[in-house]
C-alpha cells in the first residue's frame, strides 16, 4: 500500500488543503487512518510530484516534513469545512489543512 496526497494549490504552505488517501483503493478495501511513519507521494496541479514524510499523527493533527526538511503542522478537517476539495479521482480520502511550521 502507498499513500497519496493531492492538492489544488501549487505549493505547500499555510492554508494548503490536502486530500490524503491510500492506494490501491476500492469498494472491498478498508479506509485506513493516516499512520505515523508513512511516506506520502504528493501530486501538485502542475504535474510535479514530491515526497512528504509523516512524522507524527494524532486523531486530529499531524506533523509532516517536506523534502526540503521544512516541518508543518496539519489539521484534519471535515469536507464540508472546505470550499473546493482537491480531486482524489474518486478515492475515499481524509482532508487536512496546513496550519503552520
Amino acid at each position: 500500500m502507498s499513500w497519496i496526497a493531492v492538492t489544488d494549490q501549487g505549493q505547500i504552505g499555510a492554508g494548503t488543503v490536502l486530500g490524503i488517501f491510500e492506494e490501491p483503493w476500492g469498494p472491498n478495501l478498508p479506509v485506513n487512518p493516516l499512520p505515523s511513519g508513512a511516506v506520502l507521494a504528493i501530486r501538485l496541479p502542475n504535474g510535479a510530484t514530491a515526497k512528504i514524510d509523516v512524522i507524527e499523527v494524532t486523531a486530529s493533527e499531524a506533523i509532516i516534513q517536506l523534502s526540503n526538511q521544512a516541518k508543518w503542522r496539519i489539521a484534519k478537517v471535515a469536507p464540508k469545512e472546505i470550499g473546493l476539495l482537491p480531486d482524489t479521482g474518486g478515492a475515499p480520502a481524509t482532508y487536512w489543512v496546513v496550519k503552520d511550521q
